[in-house]
């Protein structure tokens, strides 16, 4: 799918000024402001990108601004040197902006061995993800050693490089580890069944949401949260039923375990939990949540908000039943994504350690 300057000023909300410029008249903003924004048409998180600019001539590297993901005669458009602009749309130039050469990461880089700049572009949501996973500090402070995990990471899983998944038909063979989520890893799967049934004789195709924002779960934090001040308690009324609480645990780990992720078992904790009246500790709702995936877990412990931890995590697995819905939403990407910065991390700072 392909965007027009006038999608991005609209998707932008930069108004109807903004609109009225020529075609390749460069438009920019401040970088955080961009990295704030929440994207509304499903592949605009990925139109954009920093990237790590390594310069043969001088042997030094530094980080760009942000840039659109537009290319000209094969090559990626400049982009701008100063890290905290973010250039819209339009086609920039001037020393204000570096060209460069994508890396080559599996093979022999002709550019380089030219002398030519080159870059190693990042989405900018997976330029955000790398902060949780490593640390923007960190990074910046060893960007040598840094490109060069990247290096050796993406040559021991060449499989793994430039697949398609903001775009992709749908289908075990096609989604990124067959679709198969946690839920569905721990629950009785047949996985020889028919990925096309039900689907009708017409293709049907993903487009993976960001793998940092996902509109779905944000919608459900908003359901499932308080302020500590508002006066109103997530205990609920007496329970009916005195038993003690790992007994309650027990029983509704009972239903959680003994069946595949379903609609009914989703619907009989609810009946349990409301039927009794009780109230499970948060630490078991969320380790059901698999907060390393589920990152805002994480995010909300740490806001201190009052939490209805059981309606976060019944209603992320209600979420989970829809598997377009776990490759649309972005959440399979974030699967995805996370997986690889983990094994750049990994190797990442063991050149630190060694260095060190």
């Amino acid at each position: 799918m392909e965007y027009t300057k006038e999608d991005i000023l609209k998707e932008r909300g930069l108004g109807e000024k903004a609109a009225r410029k020529k075609s390749r008249k460069s438009l920019t903003i401040p970088a955080a402001a961009l990295e704030r924004r929440d994207f509304k048409w499903p592949r605009f998180w990925s139109l954009y990108y920093r990237t790590i600019l390594d310069d043969p001539a001088s042997n030094r590297l530094c980080i760009t601004g942000i840039g659109p993901a537009t290319r000209t005669n094969g090559r990626f458009d400049a982009v701008p040197i100063d890290p905290r602009i973010a250039r819209v749309c339009g086609v920039a130039k001037g020393r204000r902006n570096a060209v460069f050469r994508m890396a080559v990461m599996l093979g022999h880089d002709r550019n380089r061995m030219e002398g030519k700049r080159i870059g190693y572009p990042m989405h900018l949501h997976c330029w955000l993800l790398l902060d949780r996973v490593v640390g923007h500090d960190l990074v910046r402070q060893h960007l040598r050693e840094f490109v060069q995990a990247a290096e050796a990471f993406w040559k021991a899983n060449t499989k793994e490089w430039l697949t398609e998944l903001s775009h992709h038909k749908y289908g075990k063979p096609f989604c990124h580890e067959k679709r198969l989520h946690w839920l569905k890893r721990q629950s009785d799967v047949d996985t020889t069944q028919n990925d096309e049934a039900g689907k009708g004789e017409i293709d049907v195709y993903h487009i993976s949401g960001s793998p940092l924002r996902i509109p779905g779960i944000k919608e459900l934090t908003a359901q499932v949260t308080r302020e500590r001040n508002d006066g109103v308690s997530l205990r609920g009324s007496p329970t009916i039923l005195n038993l003690p609480l790992d007994i309650a645990v027990i029983i509704v780990d009972v239903i959680y375990k003994s069946r595949p992720h379903c609609r009914e078992r989703i619907d009989d904790t609810r009946n349990v939990l409301e039927a009794f009246q009780w109230k499970l500790p948060g630490a078991y709702w969320r380790a059901r949540c698999n907060p390393r995936l589920i990152f805002e877990v994480d995010d909300l412990v740490r806001t201190q908000r009052a939490v209805d931890w059981a309606s976060f995590c019944l209603g992320l697995e209600e979420l989970l039943l829809d598997d377009d819905w776990y490759c649309n939403s972005g959440l399979n990407n974030r699967c995805r994504t996370l997986r690889f910065l983990e094994g750049i991390k990994g190797r990442f700072l063991g050149m630190i350690e060694t260095d060190s």
